[in-house]
């Protein structure tokens, strides 16, 4: 009798144990399928629940992670010395002013950071670099990441390494320097990658070329404005139309005049433009503000 008791005990705690694995398998199902599996599950004797195997599961993709819903989550991999540029431009750092007949201006914030920065355009580790596995190509005036590090240390712009570090990235938040090629912002303090100092970027011929980008960076929407009422004063004063279809431009007049200067002027500016804030154009001034920049 008391085999037969010990016996019924043990093949009780194993229908209580298989009955709690298959609620805790059902569990990780949402909603009223759930409900309904927990509810034929209690109605099964212990037989035919030891009999039967519940499917698992169907994976999902999670919004938030990108990762399977069941896996473990693998957070993207990202290397700790990486410097993503994250910084936004306060807007109000260039001005458009006009006081009666006197002749536009620009107000603009000069910045404190670039005068360090133009030391690093004439240094010497600005040169020509061969780039690709061949080295069959080169990109001018330009130089390694590495090599910028080094350079503010050995030029005591910087007291050590760290500081040298933290330096790069106060620059490339500042758009005082930019990677070659297009390539995202991110600065890697012991990487091969080339950078570029921010006037070297461009050609000597170009709008932007007689002035150097030395204001502080400068928001999108503020240049779009800034640019857009220059080019209605000068088609307002330089642009006639004879008979409502026919327009002649004095082109002369263009050149010669002081708008004009001051849209070459706001051209070096487009060199200091945050890209973060270009989406927060409309799409008639991203629309001018890149034709703007490919002219």
């Amino acid at each position: 009798m008391a085999d037969e008791t010990a016996e019924k005990s043990v093949s009780d705690s194993a229908a209580n144990s298989q009955s709690t694995t298959e609620e805790k398998v059902t569990q990780t199902e949402t909603g009223d399928q759930a409900v309904a599996d927990k509810t034929e599950g209690a109605s099964r004797s212990g037989g035919e629940a030891a009999s039967e195997t519940e499917a698992p599961p169907q994976a999902t993709t999670t919004a938030e992670n990108g990762q399977v819903d069941g896996e473990k989550s693998v957070p993207l991999e990202k290397k700790p010395s990486d410097h993503v540029r994250q910084f936004v431009a306060p807007s109000g750092a260039i001005r458009l002013v006009q006081e009666g007949e006197e002749p536009m201006r620009l107000e603009t914030e000069d910045d404190p950071l670039y005068a360090s920065a133009a030391e690093l355009g004439r240094s010497e580790i600005v040169k020509r670099h061969r780039i690709g596995f061949l080295k069959l190509s080169s990109r001018s005036s330009c130089f390694p990441a590495k090599e910028l590090v080094s350079w503010l240390v050995s030029s005591n712009t910087a007291q050590n390494h760290a500081e040298a570090v933290e330096v790069c990235k106060t620059w490339v938040d500042q758009c005082l320097v930019c990677p070659v090629d297009n390539r995202p912002a991110v600065f890697n303090p012991v990487g091969s990658d080339l950078w570029r100092f921010i006037a070297d970027v461009g050609h000597s011929s170009s709008l932007s070329s007689q002035y150097e980008p030395s204001c502080k960076i400068v928001s999108a929407l503020d240049l779009a404005q800034v640019q857009a009422k220059i080019i209605q004063a000068l088609f307002a004063k330089y642009l006639t139309s004879d008979d409502g279809y026919r327009v002649s431009v004095n082109y002369r007049g263009i050149a010669e005049s002081s708008e004009f200067d001051v849209f070459r002027r706001t051209a070096s500016f487009m060199k200091r433009v945050d890209v973060l804030t270009v989406s927060a154009l409309t799409r008639s001034q991203r629309l001018a503000f890149f034709i703007n920049l490919y002219n």
